[in-house]
This record gives structure tokens, C-alpha cells and sequence, in this order.
């Protein structure tokens, strides 16, 4: 149990962690972690109490900062089926990654902590289908960063708007002038223990 609580490590990095200019590996986020132990005094436990985010590094970073390390593994290590589904291209394509100036850190190797990333979810036992949907999940970001949605009546704003609904398995609210998306159940989209 204590290596599963471990290995989990890089799944919290690479959804909460960022380059700042004062370190390369910054955590952007606060967690309580409740760790449960037996009467022998060993781990048998853990769970996230309460994570807190850093939700604006998702759309600006200050210069020469980066974005979440998810966002630039996803496009340089992903291959396959998933990747063409995605239709991914690199993080210098996108501005919420690339617009800081910083697009690779010497010393992080996105492809490698990628590589660590999949085993770390392997470890703590998550599904292949649960893995892909975040994936559709930071996906679907991708593309609703490449244009500034206002009410998506254009034709490639609307070309645009099917696919991030396609990837983030949704359907839009209607309501005029907005663009809402209609909450998923989340015993549709995945067989977590709720």
C-alpha cells in the first residue's frame, strides 16, 4: 500500500504541478491527504481530502512559465488511436501553451514523465477506458483554446464547438449568446467508487 500511495506521485504532478521562474517543478496545488494506518503502524490507506487548484495557470502563465506538465507530455508522447481521436498537434500550437515563451525545460523530459505517468495510473489500478477519458478531458481543453468561443454561430466555430463536445462526450445547454456545457453523470463516464 505504501508503494501504491507513492507511485501516485506523478499523476498529482502532472495535473498540478508547473514551471514557475522560480522552479521547474512547482507544485500549484494544496491537498489534506488523510493516511490510514494499521494496528502494526503501516500504511493501509490514503484518500484526498480536499485539493485546491491553481485554475488560472490554465490560462495565463507569466513569461517563461509553463502551463500544467500534462498539457505539453500529451501532445509529444501520446501515440495512436487515442492520438488521432485527439487530433493533436505539439503544445507550440496552442496559446495557452505557448504563449509565455516556454515550451521545454531543461532537465523535464515530457515524453519520459509521460511514460511515468501511465505507470503510475497502472499502479493505483485505473481502468484504460477511465485513462482515456481524461485525456478527452485535457483534449477537449486543446481545442477550446484554439479559438475564443462567443456564441459559435460561424462555421468553424461551430466545427470547433462539435469536436470539443465530441471529446469532452457532451452536449451543449441551449441558451442563447453562451457556451455551457451540460454536466456529464459521473456514473456515465467512469466506475469510480463514489
Amino acid at each position: 500500500m505504501q508503494d501504491r500511495l507513492l507511485s501516485a506521485n506523478p499523476i498529482l504532478e502532472a495535473f498540478g504541478n508547473a514551471k514557475t521562474v522560480r522552479n521547474n517543478n512547482s507544485s500549484r496545488f494544496g491537498k489534506w491527504m488523510e493516511v490510514h494506518f494499521n494496528g502494526r503502524g503501516q500504511i493501509c490507506g490514503c484518500r484526498i481530502i480536499n485539493y485546491l487548484l491553481e485554475k488560472s495557470r490554465v490560462v495565463f502563465q507569466a513569461q517563461q512559465e509553463r502551463n500544467y506538465h500534462i498539457f505539453y507530455m500529451l501532445p509529444v508522447a501520446l501515440t495512436g488511436e487515442l492520438r488521432e481521436r485527439l487530433a493533436l498537434s505539439g503544445p507550440e500550437h496552442y496559446s495557452y501553451t505557448n504563449r509565455s515563451g516556454c515550451i521545454t525545460v531543461d532537465g523535464i523530459h515530457d515524453a519520459q514523465e509521460f511514460g511515468d505517468l501511465l505507470a503510475a495510473f497502472d499502479s493505483v489500478d485505473f481502468k484504460k477506458p477511465e485513462i482515456e477519458m481524461l485525456f478527452e478531458i485535457v483534449g477537449g481543453e486543446w481545442w477550446s483554446w484554439r479559438r475564443r468561443w462567443r456564441d459559435g454561430t460561424d462555421a468553424m466555430g461551430a466545427l470547433l464547438l462539435a469536436l470539443v463536445l465530441l471529446l469532452l462526450k457532451t452536449t451543449p445547454t441551449p441558451r442563447p449568446a453562451r457556451f455551457l456545457l451540460a454536466p456529464l453523470r459521473p456514473q456515465a463516464c467512469c466506475t469510480c467508487p463514489t
